[in-house]
């Protein structure tokens, strides 16, 4: 049979634009390497398999920007590989143009066969069936032990009773067969179809930092995590199994990589790498064996409660350059609500330990959960500016998604709201794109924290070291709206201005505690006028502004819990400019000034 295997698009900053903007871009690349897996088996059971990343293919894809086009368009695409059956793959953020991809191709090929896989559908497999019509069957969970008798049925036209992991439609209803085995033995996957895929295209963005694509390259190391977090849905895929590939294993497909297309970093891709320590020292122990630890570098995911100094130091000694540590919330109560259970007090040790290793580090923060109150946001809230004035260089506050098969989602799946049409319209299939009611927190808060952490974290950690509380600051937003008549939604934060808003409404808020030094307000000026810059196109003037001091020199002794030195204050003009979406700030020197024309005072 000829199958047509069809990537979810992975979407840039999914929490941020509407649907609508969804359609459009930005869009990462990625190796779409379970597809690929599936590829290698189908080729060798004797069919004929066209991989197409909608990204790559259509004419909306540019050098900097990746876009899939127009449902239409992408359903022509597909039409060209004369398909039998078309898989899509699934995740929540992007599962609405998945639907649209999907629908455009049923109008186009009724007759075809489409089939659904991924978490998404695996979540929502009957009511995605229920909800739209053109969707034939989904294939849940793992499916490379499941995908080759589903073929071999459809080929010679057999019952699909036997088939397991699908649900399909029979006579009208909605019929899920039992669950498919889980795979045990990784190892037995065999090497994913590398040449169905542009993948040399793919890699030269990865290689040559063309926009957001300069990212450690994520390879799977593992599936399952035992821990069983309320908020998550992963069990209901691997069913909370742990399992790694060996390390022998692990170690060829980095080699592989490298040798075939100089892959040099990669992201291990598991949700808690480190759970088996026995396993992390073997792996450690081979790359140090085979000097491979010298050429390639990773990354990996751990808890804080399962690593310790000695781990670290080995991993730090076999390449390991970043781990991410997923804290979710700076309150023990909400801790033990979400059944996350860290012990906090050890969270400053453990990444201390880390960065001493020369081990960069993420931590990650969840707002938003149903139970939350004020003081456990603002309990979070202090966490992550703790780390990032310890020197965590990537600290992330992120709203809480509402998953299909959650616990949390089971208790409070009855309170997701939206704004949008089609998650009201399905809300049980497209949960991932609405929010928990929180009763105990205004929304708007929940608004305004994750973006401002997010995009300006070293803002708020220097306003934290002059004994700014941030929060109360914070509560006051909806009142200074009012005062501007600025009316808001969830459309307006995701929107080029709200940003721009806020830094003014931080800048009169502030300016009126005669307690803040000038410094500091020209802290937030400076900010404010990266952001208006920002906001401006390619071909606008250069901006220049002179401030009272040294800003970025301030922001850093401040973060960093030094003091300001007298030179750090001497007034110092910087220039802003817009280039290719990015803000370009240099600092006005003699020579520049002279040479652009622009005069000192």
């Amino acid at each position: 049979m000829k199958v047509c295997l069809v990537p979810c698009p992975i979407i840039g900053n999914s929490n941020s634009g509407t649907i609508e903007k969804k359609r459009l871009y930005p869009y990462l690349p990625y190796l779409p390497v379970g597809l690929l897996t599936l590829s290698t088996l189908l080729e060798r059971a004797g069919h004929q398999v066209t991989i197409l990343d909608p990204i790559w293919e259509t004419g909306a894809a540019s050098s900097e920007n990746l876009a899939p086009g127009k449902p239409d368009d992408v359903a022509r695409l597909i039409q060209t590989t004369t398909p039998d059956i078309v898989g899509f793959s699934t995740i929540c953020s992007s599962y609405p143009l998945t639907i649209e991809w999907a629908k455009a191709f049923h109008y186009l090929s009724p007759g075809t066969l489409i089939l659904l896989g991924g978490p998404q559908a695996t979540a929502t497999d009957e009511q995605t069936l229920r909800a739209f019509p053109w969707i034939d069957m989904v294939l849940r969970g793992e499916t490379e032990n499941s995908i080759i008798p589903l073929v071999t049925c459809l080929q010679s036209g057999s019952s699909l009773d036997s088939v397991p992991g699908l649900t399909w439609r029979s006579d009208n209803h909605v019929v899920r067969n039992a669950d498919t085995p889980i795979i045990l033995d990784l190892d037995t996957l065999p090497d994913p179809a590398y040449h169905l895929y542009p993948v040399e295209r793919l890699f030269q963005r990865y290689n040559t930092n063309i926009g957001p694509f300069h990212q450690p390259f994520p390879l799977e190391a593992g599936r399952g995590c035992p821990f069983s977090c309320s908020f998550c849905s992963t069990s209901g895929f691997f069913r909370r199994r742990y399992r790694t590939k060996s390390a022998d294993r692990l170690i060829h497909d980095m080699v592989t990589l490298h040798t075939r297309y100089g892959m040099d970093h990669f992201d291990l891709a598991h949700d808690l790498f480190t759970c088996d320590t026995n396993y992390v020292l073997n792996f450690c122990h081979r790359l140090r064996e085979e000097d491979i630890h010298k050429v390639l570098k990773w990354e990996c995911y751990s808890r804080i409660d399962i690593i310790d100094q000695k781990i670290l130091a080995k991993m730090a000694a076999a390449g390991c350059v970043r781990i991410f540590y997923g804290i979710e919330t700076g309150s023990q109560r909400m801790q033990e609500l979400i059944g996350k259970n860290l012990p906090l007090q050890d969270v400053r040790t453990v990444v201390k330990e880390t960065l001493s290793l020369g081990i960069r580090v993420t931590t990650s923060f969840i707002c938003g959960f149903p139970q939350e109150r004020p003081e456990d946001l603002s309990a979070t809230l202090a966490v992550a500016i703790d780390m990032i004035r310890m020197g965590v260089d990537q600290v992330a506050l992120l709203p809480l998604i509402p998953l299909v098969g959650s616990k949390l989602y089971q208790e409070f799946g009855h309170s997701i709201r939206s704004e949008e049409q089609e998650p009201r319209n399905w809300p049980d299939v497209f949960a991932g794109l609405c929010h928990y009611e929180t009763p105990y927190l205004d929304s708007s808060m929940l608004e305004i924290l994750p973006r401002v952490v997010n995009r300006y974290p070293r803002l708020l950690a220097a306003l934290s070291a002059r004994n700014v509380d941030v929060m109360p600051v914070f509560v006051r937003w909806p009142e200074w709206c009012h005062a501007h008549s600025t009316r808001v939604s969830e459309s307006y934060y995701r929107g080029s201005t709200f940003m721009s808003d806020f830094l003014r409404f931080l800048q009169e808020t502030l300016s009126r505690d005669t307690r803040l030094s000038p410094d500091l307000i020209d802290v937030i000026r400076y900010h404010l006028v990266i952001e208006t810059v920002s906001c401006t196109p390619e071909d606008a003037p250069i901006v220049s502004e002179r401030f009272n001091c040294d800003v970025p020199a301030v922001m850093q002794h401040l973060v960093e819990n030094k003091a300001v030195t007298w030179e750090d204050l001497n007034p110092t003009t910087y220039l802003f400019w817009n280039s290719e979406g990015k803000v370009i700030v240099r600092r006005l020197t003699v020579a520049l000034a002279e040479l652009l024309g622009i005069p000192q005072t």
